[in-house]
């Protein structure tokens, strides 16, 4: 299974991607939430090209450590939003909804410039796996 992990220790945003895609090239997922006194999962679908354009944001947020990179798929299910501060902090928030869209999770959590690349290098896996099955 593959997966993209936002965060570390015990605040993190877990995309978990089984090994085969759903039709027309959808990701079915399961994502999950954990910060501190909620935690929350959901089955999601999202689009390779959700994670392409997540992944050229999140270069330059690592490069400069300003602005902001913003995982928002078309269902509005599970957004991620990660702004820097150019200092080296960054706050990830988003929600994480059900999909009746009446539950919903908002949360916020603050990581270091030293999580993102790690996060980008799985998110380069998801998009060079994506990039061949769009092909």
């Amino acid at each position: 299974m593959n997966h993209l992990r936002v965060g570390g220790g015990s605040e993190f945003v877990l995309f978990e991607l089984p090994a085969a895609e759903v039709c027309d090239g959808w990701y079915y997922m399961q994502v999950s939430v954990a910060v501190p006194g909620f935690n929350g999962s959901v089955q999601a679908y999202l689009e390779p090209a959700d994670f392409r354009h997540f992944e050229q944001q999140l270069k330059v947020l690592h490069e400069t450590l300003r602005g902001t990179a913003e995982l928002r798929p078309i269902e509005k299910q599970v957004v991620v939003v990660l702004a820097g501060n150019g200092r080296g902090g960054v706050e990830v928030s988003g929600e994480l909804a059900s999909t009746t869209s009446q539950n919903k999770l908002e949360y916020s959590f603050e990581i270091d410039q030293t999580y993102l690349a790690t996060t980008l290098a799985q998110l380069s896996e998801f998009t060079s796996g994506s990039s061949r099955a769009d092909a």
